[in-house]
């Protein structure tokens, strides 16, 4: 199946960008972002995305990922009351581990548990 070139052409070319993305936002203080990786990378979200899905760099992508999750948490447990922006990071970013949910058991002749998640 024919494509459009990898920008990448090995895994150690792209974890090279990638620590050399790490470094920068330490340097300068900033906080890690996805966004913030792919235009570092001279891509777009759905271009990391669909490396994520590519095998053989789908491991750097999600260890790329879990650290910028790492720092978003530490940063949410240090954070006095400025929250609200981290939070809908970890939503928008990580919604399979963050998501508002909201769990109402009815009783009666019969248990219905319904879950309600919103995205």
């Amino acid at each position: 199946m024919a494509g459009r070139p990898l920008k990448f052409k090995s895994v150690n070319a792209l974890q090279e960008q990638i620590a050399a993305y790490f470094e920068e936002c330490d340097e300068e203080k900033r906080p890690y972002t996805v966004t913030g990786l792919a235009l570092y990378l001279e891509t777009t979200r759905d271009t990391i995305t669909d490396y994520e899905d590519r095998g053989e760099f789908s491991d750097t992508i999600k260890s790329a990922k879990e650290r910028i999750l790492q720092q978003k948490e530490e940063m949410l447990c240090r954070s006095a009351g400025q929250v609200a922006g981290i939070i809908f990071d970890l939503k928008n970013n990580y919604s399979k581990h963050y998501k508002d949910k909201i769990e109402q058991e009815i009783t009666g002749n019969q248990n219905i548990n319904v879950t309600i998640v919103r995205k």
